[in-house]
């Protein structure tokens, strides 16, 4: 998928949305819930909607999610809009991504890891 690996272990994020920052602590992947979502995006594709992963650098990578229509092609519902995400990861221990949208609340997303999981 083009989405650098992180090293697993404990991690404090610093998630900011709506000009609100929350931070928090966790153990394992900090990028394993994102992954999924691209995923999930990838599955809706069939739904008239287009997926492009583009790299932008080292450990960098750029997500464009774009819906043209509101329909999918056998007329489901569908959230129509563009959204664009960059995942930034300098090394294994940071982490830096940011969603904008037109669709759902943009964030940006930042790791840095402290340490082994107990």
């Amino acid at each position: 998928s083009g989405i650098s690996e992180m090293q697993k272990g404990k991690w404090k994020l610093r998630i900011t949305r709506r000009g609100t920052t929350n931070e928090n602590e966790m153990c394992g992947d900090p990028i394993d819930g994102f992954s999924k979502e691209v995923q999930a995006y990838a599955a809706t594709t069939k739904w008239g909607c287009t997926m492009t992963t583009n790299s932008t650098g080292y450990r960098s990578v750029r997500v464009i999610y774009d819906c043209p229509s509101d329909r999918s092609p056998e007329g489901l519902p569908v959230s129509k809009g563009r959204s664009e995400i960059s995942v930034v990861s300098p090394s294994p221990q940071v982490l830096r991504i940011e969603m904008t949208s037109n669709v759902y609340p943009g964030y940006v997303m930042e790791g840095t890891r402290i340490g082994e999981c107990p």
